[in-house]
C-alpha cells in the first residue's frame, strides 16, 4: 500500500447564508471552516486540475518542517 495521498474524485461546497459545508467524495469534512474566510474554488478549466482552498480553525497548530529533497529532485539537481 502506498503512502502517497490520494486525489479526491469530487469536492462539493454547499453555502447557506454565512455557513458552509464541504463534502469530499461524499463524506462531510468533519471540522469547522472559518466563516469569515472565503472558500476559494478554482481554477476550473479543461487544462487545469480544479482546487479548493479554505481555512480550518484549530486550538493548536504544529508545524514540522523537515524539508529534504525527494530522490527525484536530487537526481535533477546533483
Amino acid at each position: 500500500m502506498s503512502d502517497m495521498p490520494r486525489i479526491a474524485r469530487e469536492i462539493r461546497v454547499e453555502r447557506h447564508g454565512r455557513t458552509a459545508r464541504l463534502f469530499i467524495d461524499g463524506d462531510e469534512f468533519p471540522f469547522h471552516i472559518a466563516a469569515d474566510d472565503p472558500i476559494v474554488v478554482g481554477p476550473i478549466s479543461g487544462d487545469d486540475m480544479p482546487t479548493v482552498r479554505f481555512t480550518v480553525l484549530a486550538e493548536r497548530v504544529d508545524l514540522i518542517n523537515d524539508y529534504s529533497p525527494e530522490p527525484d529532485d536530487q537526481e535533477k539537481n546533483p
